[in-house]
Protein backbone atom coordinates (compact mmCIF):
# COMPACT_ATOMS: atom_id res chain seq x y z
CA UNK A 1 0.00 0.00 0.00
CA UNK A 2 2.47 2.51 0.85
CA UNK A 3 4.43 1.52 -2.27
CA UNK A 4 1.82 2.51 -4.31
CA UNK A 5 0.88 5.62 -2.51
CA UNK A 6 4.29 6.96 -3.66
CA UNK A 7 3.11 6.91 -7.19
CA UNK A 8 -0.11 8.85 -6.00
CA UNK A 9 1.94 12.62 -6.83
CA UNK A 10 0.03 15.75 -6.72
CA UNK A 11 -0.19 17.94 -9.67
CA UNK A 12 2.25 20.65 -9.51
CA UNK A 13 0.62 23.68 -7.58
CA UNK A 14 1.44 27.11 -6.42
CA UNK A 15 2.92 28.16 -3.52
CA UNK A 16 1.35 28.32 0.23
CA UNK A 17 -0.11 31.26 1.17
CA UNK A 18 1.84 31.64 4.18
CA UNK A 19 5.39 31.45 2.28
CA UNK A 20 5.17 35.52 1.97
CA UNK A 21 8.10 36.81 2.86
CA UNK A 22 10.65 34.48 2.08
CA UNK A 23 9.46 32.21 5.40
CA UNK A 24 11.56 29.06 5.55
CA UNK A 25 9.75 26.46 7.99
CA UNK A 26 10.63 23.05 8.97
CA UNK A 27 7.64 20.87 9.53
CA UNK A 28 8.65 18.26 12.11
CA UNK A 29 6.14 15.02 12.66
CA UNK A 30 7.87 12.76 15.60
CA UNK A 31 7.47 8.83 16.50
CA UNK A 32 8.34 6.35 18.06
CA UNK A 33 9.17 2.53 17.46
CA UNK A 34 5.81 0.53 18.44
CA UNK A 35 3.36 -0.90 16.30
CA UNK A 36 1.13 1.40 16.66
CA UNK A 37 2.98 4.12 14.69
CA UNK A 38 3.70 1.77 12.17
CA UNK A 39 -0.04 1.41 11.53
CA UNK A 40 -0.12 5.65 11.63
CA UNK A 41 2.62 6.44 9.09
CA UNK A 42 0.24 6.76 6.23
CA UNK A 43 -0.84 9.63 8.31
CA UNK A 44 2.60 11.22 7.04
CA UNK A 45 1.48 12.17 3.61
CA UNK A 46 -1.66 13.58 4.96
CA UNK A 47 -0.32 15.90 7.47
CA UNK A 48 1.57 17.10 4.36
CA UNK A 49 -1.15 17.43 1.74
CA UNK A 50 -3.39 19.54 4.49
CA UNK A 51 -0.51 21.67 5.57
CA UNK A 52 0.44 22.36 2.00
CA UNK A 53 -1.75 25.23 0.84
CA UNK A 54 -0.52 27.26 3.65
CA UNK A 55 3.25 26.17 3.17
CA UNK A 56 3.61 24.39 -0.16
CA UNK A 57 7.12 26.31 -1.30
CA UNK A 58 8.40 27.18 2.13
CA UNK A 59 9.04 23.90 3.76
CA UNK A 60 12.69 23.68 3.46
CA UNK A 61 13.04 20.34 5.54
CA UNK A 62 10.89 17.67 6.84
CA UNK A 63 12.63 16.66 9.57
CA UNK A 64 11.66 13.28 11.20
CA UNK A 65 12.42 12.01 14.73
CA UNK A 66 11.99 8.47 15.88
CA UNK A 67 12.19 7.51 19.77
CA UNK A 68 12.58 4.31 21.90
CA UNK A 69 10.12 3.34 24.30
CA UNK A 70 12.95 3.33 26.81
CA UNK A 71 15.36 6.14 27.92
CA UNK A 72 18.51 3.84 27.92
CA UNK A 73 21.72 3.40 25.69
CA UNK A 74 21.01 -0.12 24.46
CA UNK A 75 17.45 0.67 23.61
CA UNK A 76 18.59 1.90 19.88
CA UNK A 77 20.44 -0.77 18.90
CA UNK A 78 17.64 -3.51 19.85
CA UNK A 79 15.31 -1.10 17.71
CA UNK A 80 17.14 -1.38 14.83
CA UNK A 81 17.89 -5.05 14.71
CA UNK A 82 14.05 -6.03 15.30
CA UNK A 83 11.55 -6.31 12.41
CA UNK A 84 9.32 -3.72 13.60
CA UNK A 85 12.21 -1.06 13.65
CA UNK A 86 13.58 -1.77 10.62
CA UNK A 87 10.09 -1.98 8.76
CA UNK A 88 9.00 1.83 10.37
CA UNK A 89 12.11 3.30 9.50
CA UNK A 90 11.66 2.10 5.50
CA UNK A 91 7.94 3.01 5.91
CA UNK A 92 8.74 6.37 6.74
CA UNK A 93 11.40 6.31 3.69
CA UNK A 94 8.42 5.69 1.44
CA UNK A 95 5.69 7.77 2.72
CA UNK A 96 8.29 11.04 3.57
CA UNK A 97 9.23 10.92 -0.57
CA UNK A 98 5.16 11.23 -0.78
CA UNK A 99 4.50 13.60 1.99
CA UNK A 100 7.33 15.86 0.32
CA UNK A 101 5.99 15.91 -3.14
CA UNK A 102 2.86 17.54 -1.56
CA UNK A 103 5.05 20.23 0.05
CA UNK A 104 7.19 21.13 -3.05
CA UNK A 105 6.06 24.00 -5.33
CA UNK A 106 5.28 24.18 -8.96
CA UNK A 107 8.77 25.71 -10.00
CA UNK A 108 11.15 24.94 -7.31
CA UNK A 109 13.23 21.76 -4.92
CA UNK A 110 11.36 19.34 -2.90
CA UNK A 111 12.05 19.84 0.67
CA UNK A 112 14.97 17.59 2.11
CA UNK A 113 14.24 15.02 4.43
CA UNK A 114 16.29 14.34 7.63
CA UNK A 115 15.40 11.62 9.76
CA UNK A 116 16.97 11.15 13.32
CA UNK A 117 16.39 8.21 15.83
CA UNK A 118 17.00 9.00 19.04
CA UNK A 119 20.23 7.74 20.89
CA UNK A 120 20.66 7.96 24.55
CA UNK A 121 24.03 6.83 24.43
CA UNK A 122 25.06 9.87 22.25
CA UNK A 123 26.27 12.70 24.23
CA UNK A 124 25.77 14.98 20.80
CA UNK A 125 22.22 14.28 20.64
CA UNK A 126 22.22 14.76 24.54
CA UNK A 127 23.97 17.86 24.87
CA UNK A 128 21.65 19.54 22.10
CA UNK A 129 18.38 18.07 24.10
CA UNK A 130 19.37 18.65 27.23
CA UNK A 131 22.16 21.17 27.59
CA UNK A 132 21.29 23.38 25.08
CA UNK A 133 18.04 23.53 25.25
CA UNK A 134 17.14 22.83 28.78
CA UNK A 135 20.41 23.82 30.34
CA UNK A 136 21.30 20.42 32.16
CA UNK A 137 25.13 19.66 32.32
CA UNK A 138 26.27 16.36 30.73
CA UNK A 139 27.09 15.55 34.67
CA UNK A 140 23.73 15.54 35.43
CA UNK A 141 21.95 14.01 32.42
CA UNK A 142 21.99 10.73 33.47
CA UNK A 143 20.40 11.59 36.88
CA UNK A 144 17.82 13.88 35.03
CA UNK A 145 16.81 11.26 32.27
CA UNK A 146 14.25 9.38 34.54
CA UNK A 147 12.14 11.84 35.91
CA UNK A 148 12.14 13.83 32.39
CA UNK A 149 8.96 12.84 29.96
CA UNK A 150 10.06 11.58 26.60
CA UNK A 151 8.07 14.38 24.99
CA UNK A 152 10.30 16.79 26.69
CA UNK A 153 13.47 15.20 25.30
CA UNK A 154 11.90 14.46 22.06
CA UNK A 155 10.85 17.96 21.71
CA UNK A 156 13.89 20.01 22.72
CA UNK A 157 15.89 17.32 20.27
CA UNK A 158 13.58 18.46 17.53
CA UNK A 159 13.82 22.52 17.85
CA UNK A 160 18.04 21.75 18.96
CA UNK A 161 17.89 20.30 15.46
CA UNK A 162 15.44 23.08 13.41
CA UNK A 163 17.66 25.72 11.22
CA UNK A 164 14.71 27.72 10.21
CA UNK A 165 13.27 30.44 11.38
CA UNK A 166 9.59 28.53 11.65
CA UNK A 167 9.17 25.00 12.89
CA UNK A 168 5.48 23.17 12.70
CA UNK A 169 5.17 20.39 14.39
CA UNK A 170 2.35 17.68 15.00
CA UNK A 171 2.72 14.59 16.10
CA UNK A 172 2.45 11.28 14.14
CA UNK A 173 -0.94 10.36 16.06
CA UNK A 174 -2.72 13.64 15.29
CA UNK A 175 -5.16 14.64 12.49
CA UNK A 176 -6.55 18.42 11.49
CA UNK A 177 -9.90 17.88 11.61
CA UNK A 178 -11.05 20.53 8.95
CA UNK A 179 -11.63 20.56 5.55
CA UNK A 180 -9.93 23.71 5.44
CA UNK A 181 -6.72 22.21 7.81
CA UNK A 182 -3.90 24.89 6.33
CA UNK A 183 -6.28 27.58 7.74
CA UNK A 184 -4.91 27.23 11.47
CA UNK A 185 -1.36 27.60 9.70
CA UNK A 186 -2.42 31.12 7.45
CA UNK A 187 -3.21 33.14 10.91
CA UNK A 188 -0.31 31.57 13.24
CA UNK A 189 2.41 32.84 10.93
CA UNK A 190 1.06 35.76 10.60
CA UNK A 191 0.46 36.51 14.36
CA UNK A 192 4.06 34.72 14.69
CA UNK A 193 5.21 37.53 12.19
CA UNK A 194 3.64 40.35 13.87
CA UNK A 195 6.79 42.27 15.57
CA UNK A 196 4.39 44.79 16.98
CA UNK A 197 1.37 43.65 18.69
CA UNK A 198 2.65 40.60 20.01
CA UNK A 199 6.42 40.15 20.30
CA UNK A 200 6.58 37.71 23.08
CA UNK A 201 4.28 35.09 21.18
CA UNK A 202 6.45 32.50 20.16
CA UNK A 203 4.00 29.63 19.79
CA UNK A 204 0.11 29.18 18.51
CA UNK A 205 -1.60 25.81 18.58
CA UNK A 206 -4.45 24.90 17.14
CA UNK A 207 -7.36 23.94 20.32
CA UNK A 208 -8.48 20.31 20.28
CA UNK A 209 -11.54 19.13 18.57
CA UNK A 210 -13.04 18.76 22.34
CA UNK A 211 -16.34 21.27 22.85
CA UNK A 212 -15.83 20.57 26.65
CA UNK A 213 -13.21 19.87 28.40
CA UNK A 214 -13.06 17.14 31.50
CA UNK A 215 -13.00 18.91 35.21
CA UNK A 216 -9.95 20.02 35.82
CA UNK A 217 -8.48 20.16 32.47
CA UNK A 218 -7.82 23.58 32.51
CA UNK A 219 -8.48 26.18 34.37
CA UNK A 220 -9.15 29.17 32.68
CA UNK A 221 -8.63 30.63 29.18
CA UNK A 222 -7.79 34.26 29.49
CA UNK A 223 -8.20 36.33 26.07
CA UNK A 224 -4.67 38.64 25.84
CA UNK A 225 -5.59 42.04 26.86
CA UNK A 226 -3.52 45.21 26.86
CA UNK A 227 -6.32 47.43 29.47
CA UNK A 228 -7.15 45.79 32.68
CA UNK A 229 -7.06 49.31 34.67
CA UNK A 230 -10.87 48.29 35.43
CA UNK A 231 -10.16 45.31 37.31
CA UNK A 232 -8.06 47.07 40.16
CA UNK A 233 -8.91 49.26 42.98
CA UNK A 234 -6.32 51.96 43.70
CA UNK A 235 -6.48 55.11 45.21
CA UNK A 236 -4.97 58.47 42.84
CA UNK A 237 -5.19 60.97 45.48
CA UNK A 238 -2.03 60.26 47.62
CA UNK A 239 0.53 57.30 47.23
CA UNK A 240 -0.02 54.12 48.33
CA UNK A 241 1.57 50.77 49.11
CA UNK A 242 0.92 47.06 49.30
CA UNK A 243 0.26 45.45 52.68
CA UNK A 244 -0.75 42.00 53.81
CA UNK A 245 -4.60 42.49 55.49
CA UNK A 246 -3.03 40.04 58.47
CA UNK A 247 -0.83 42.72 59.40
CA UNK A 248 2.08 40.75 58.10
CA UNK A 249 3.72 42.87 55.79
CA UNK A 250 3.42 42.11 51.71
CA UNK A 251 6.36 40.33 49.97
CA UNK A 252 7.13 42.91 46.58
CA UNK A 253 8.75 41.26 44.28
CA UNK A 254 10.57 42.88 41.16
CA UNK A 255 8.74 41.96 37.79
CA UNK A 256 11.23 43.69 35.15
CA UNK A 257 8.94 42.86 32.10
CA UNK A 258 6.03 45.21 33.39
CA UNK A 259 8.67 48.22 33.85
CA UNK A 260 8.00 49.72 30.50
CA UNK A 261 4.51 51.39 32.07
CA UNK A 262 1.81 51.29 34.83
CA UNK A 263 -0.16 49.56 32.13
CA UNK A 264 1.96 46.62 31.23
CA UNK A 265 2.54 45.66 34.93
CA UNK A 266 -1.33 45.80 35.98
CA UNK A 267 -1.79 43.24 32.24
CA UNK A 268 1.32 41.15 33.14
CA UNK A 269 -0.48 41.10 37.11
CA UNK A 270 -3.79 40.04 35.01
CA UNK A 271 -2.46 37.06 33.06
CA UNK A 272 -0.16 35.55 35.68
CA UNK A 273 -3.90 35.43 37.66
CA UNK A 274 -3.06 33.29 41.10
CA UNK A 275 0.72 34.30 40.83
CA UNK A 276 -0.40 38.04 41.21
CA UNK A 277 -2.55 39.63 43.28
CA UNK A 278 -1.79 43.14 43.40
CA UNK A 279 0.91 45.77 41.97
CA UNK A 280 2.82 48.55 43.63
CA UNK A 281 3.92 51.02 41.05
CA UNK A 282 7.27 53.35 41.62
CA UNK A 283 7.43 55.90 39.04
CA UNK A 284 10.56 56.64 39.47
CA UNK A 285 12.42 53.05 40.24
CA UNK A 286 13.00 51.49 43.75
CA UNK A 287 14.75 48.88 45.83
CA UNK A 288 17.99 47.73 44.76
CA UNK A 289 16.88 46.30 41.56
CA UNK A 290 15.67 49.79 40.54
CA UNK A 291 12.50 48.55 39.54
CA UNK A 292 9.21 50.31 38.68
CA UNK A 293 7.01 47.07 38.72
CA UNK A 294 6.47 44.72 41.80
CA UNK A 295 3.78 42.20 42.07
CA UNK A 296 2.34 40.57 45.05
CA UNK A 297 1.37 36.63 45.85
CA UNK A 298 -0.47 37.77 49.49
CA UNK A 299 -4.08 36.69 48.73
CA UNK A 300 -5.20 39.18 51.74
CA UNK A 301 -3.74 42.20 50.14
CA UNK A 302 -5.55 45.86 51.02
CA UNK A 303 -4.16 49.50 49.71
CA UNK A 304 -3.23 51.52 52.51
CA UNK A 305 -2.55 55.24 52.20
CA UNK A 306 0.74 56.87 52.88
CA UNK A 307 0.07 60.77 53.01
CA UNK A 308 0.57 63.85 50.92
CA UNK A 309 0.06 63.70 47.14
CA UNK A 310 3.34 63.25 45.32
CA UNK A 311 4.07 62.45 41.62
CA UNK A 312 6.85 60.25 42.53
CA UNK A 313 5.30 57.97 45.23
CA UNK A 314 4.46 54.73 45.01
CA UNK A 315 0.68 53.00 44.18
CA UNK A 316 -0.61 50.24 45.12
CA UNK A 317 -3.06 48.58 42.69
CA UNK A 318 -5.57 45.90 44.16
CA UNK A 319 -7.29 43.22 42.16
CA UNK A 320 -10.76 43.34 42.99
CA UNK A 321 -11.12 39.41 41.81
CA UNK A 322 -7.98 37.51 42.85
CA UNK A 323 -9.51 34.07 41.01
CA UNK A 324 -10.36 33.61 37.87
CA UNK A 325 -10.97 37.30 36.33
CA UNK A 326 -12.17 37.56 34.10
CA UNK A 327 -14.43 34.46 34.43
CA UNK A 328 -14.69 31.84 31.10
CA UNK A 329 -13.81 33.74 28.31
CA UNK A 330 -11.86 33.01 25.64
CA UNK A 331 -10.60 34.98 22.30
CA UNK A 332 -9.63 34.02 19.07
CA UNK A 333 -6.08 33.85 20.59
CA UNK A 334 -5.62 32.80 24.35
CA UNK A 335 -3.68 31.56 26.88
CA UNK A 336 -4.25 28.29 29.06
CA UNK A 337 -3.44 27.79 32.78
CA UNK A 338 -1.96 24.51 34.55
CA UNK A 339 -5.18 23.22 36.56
CA UNK A 340 -2.32 22.97 39.53
CA UNK A 341 0.51 25.31 41.00
CA UNK A 342 1.57 28.01 39.40
CA UNK A 343 2.96 26.95 36.89
CA UNK A 344 1.79 29.90 34.51
CA UNK A 345 0.50 29.37 30.81
CA UNK A 346 1.59 26.67 28.55
CA UNK A 347 0.82 25.55 24.75
CA UNK A 348 0.27 21.71 23.31
CA UNK A 349 3.26 19.82 22.16
CA UNK A 350 0.62 17.69 20.01
CA UNK A 351 0.59 20.27 17.54
CA UNK A 352 2.05 23.73 16.86
CA UNK A 353 3.47 26.59 14.80
CA UNK A 354 6.57 28.44 16.43
CA UNK A 355 8.81 31.20 15.67
CA UNK A 356 11.88 29.54 16.82
CA UNK A 357 14.54 32.80 17.45
CA UNK A 358 11.73 33.95 20.01
CA UNK A 359 11.76 30.53 21.77
CA UNK A 360 15.50 29.79 21.70
CA UNK A 361 15.97 33.50 23.85
CA UNK A 362 14.34 31.44 26.53
CA UNK A 363 16.96 28.53 26.71
CA UNK A 364 18.07 27.03 28.83
CA UNK A 365 14.78 26.33 29.87
CA UNK A 366 15.61 24.67 33.57
CA UNK A 367 18.41 26.16 35.68
CA UNK A 368 18.87 25.87 39.49
CA UNK A 369 17.69 29.50 39.51
CA UNK A 370 14.34 28.55 37.59
CA UNK A 371 14.03 26.13 40.26
CA UNK A 372 13.99 28.11 42.93
CA UNK A 373 11.84 30.99 41.25
CA UNK A 374 9.35 27.82 40.72
CA UNK A 375 9.70 27.03 44.42
CA UNK A 376 9.35 30.64 45.72
CA UNK A 377 6.06 31.02 43.73
CA UNK A 378 4.70 27.83 44.88
CA UNK A 379 5.66 25.65 42.35
CA UNK A 380 7.02 22.10 43.68
CA UNK A 381 3.75 21.70 45.97
CA UNK A 382 2.53 17.97 45.01
CA UNK A 383 5.53 16.03 45.98
CA UNK A 384 8.74 17.63 47.13
CA UNK A 385 9.45 15.43 49.69
CA UNK A 386 10.11 12.37 47.05
CA UNK A 387 12.74 13.75 45.72
CA UNK A 388 16.01 14.12 46.06
CA UNK A 389 15.97 17.63 45.32
CA UNK A 390 14.09 20.93 44.29
CA UNK A 391 15.52 20.24 40.70
CA UNK A 392 13.93 16.36 40.34
CA UNK A 393 10.52 17.77 41.59
CA UNK A 394 11.82 20.18 38.89
CA UNK A 395 12.21 18.27 36.10
CA UNK A 396 9.43 16.10 36.70
CA UNK A 397 6.72 18.43 36.55
CA UNK A 398 7.94 19.52 33.18
CA UNK A 399 6.20 17.22 31.61
CA UNK A 400 5.67 17.66 28.38
CA UNK A 401 5.19 21.66 27.90
CA UNK A 402 8.78 22.24 29.25
CA UNK A 403 7.35 25.96 29.02
CA UNK A 404 6.02 26.63 32.39
CA UNK A 405 6.31 29.95 33.72
CA UNK A 406 7.93 31.64 30.89
CA UNK A 407 5.57 34.26 31.27
CA UNK A 408 6.74 35.13 34.61
CA UNK A 409 10.36 35.46 33.40
CA UNK A 410 11.26 38.24 31.18
CA UNK A 411 13.49 37.24 27.59
CA UNK A 412 16.74 38.32 26.49
CA UNK A 413 15.94 38.93 22.72
CA UNK A 414 19.37 39.67 22.12
CA UNK A 415 18.58 39.31 18.25
CA UNK A 416 16.33 42.35 18.29
CA UNK A 417 17.36 45.17 21.36
CA UNK A 418 13.29 46.23 20.96
CA UNK A 419 12.19 42.77 22.68
CA UNK A 420 14.35 42.90 25.34
CA UNK A 421 13.08 42.37 28.62
CA UNK A 422 9.23 41.25 26.96
CA UNK A 423 7.56 38.42 28.79
CA UNK A 424 6.98 35.17 26.12
CA UNK A 425 4.29 33.24 26.27
CA UNK A 426 2.69 30.61 23.75
CA UNK A 427 -1.37 30.48 22.79
CA UNK A 428 -4.29 28.87 21.67
CA UNK A 429 -6.40 29.87 18.67
CA UNK A 430 -9.89 29.32 18.71
CA UNK A 431 -11.24 27.09 15.97
CA UNK A 432 -13.82 30.20 15.13
CA UNK A 433 -10.58 31.83 14.12
CA UNK A 434 -9.08 29.55 12.24
CA UNK A 435 -12.22 28.56 9.70
CA UNK A 436 -12.68 25.51 12.05
CA UNK A 437 -9.25 24.17 12.36
CA UNK A 438 -9.03 22.05 15.01
CA UNK A 439 -6.54 18.58 15.94
CA UNK A 440 -7.53 15.32 17.17
CA UNK A 441 -6.30 12.22 17.77
CA UNK A 442 -6.47 9.19 15.27
CA UNK A 443 -8.11 6.28 16.92
CA UNK A 444 -9.37 8.20 19.91
CA UNK A 445 -11.27 11.33 19.30
CA UNK A 446 -10.97 11.16 15.15
CA UNK A 447 -11.52 8.42 12.63
CA UNK A 448 -8.79 9.79 10.66
CA UNK A 449 -10.85 10.13 7.65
Amino acid sequence: LLHRRVLLYPPPMAAGAACSGGAEVTLHVSWAFSERDLRLVPNLPRIARALAPAIRGCVVELLLTVDTLEKHGRALPSALRSRLGRGLLHALDVAAAEATAWLKPASGREPRVRRTVLNYSDNEQLDAALGHVLGLPRDRHLQALPHLAKHTIAHALAVALCKTEYLVHLDADVALKSRTASQWLLPSMSLLRNSTWLPGLFAVSPEECIVEYPAGTLDLVVPLRADVSAEYASYAKAPSSCTASDGAGSILMPFPPGDASLQDCLALCSQRQLACSGVEWHERGWSSSGSRCFHTQVQGVRLEVLGAASPSGPSCHVKRFIGLAPPLTRGPLYLRWHHHSARGPHFSMRAFAMRLPRFAALWPLLTDRHAAWWQLVGGVTAMPWQKASPAEALWQENIETFVELRLTRPADHAWDSRLRGLPAFAAFLSPDAAGGACVCELGATCSGE
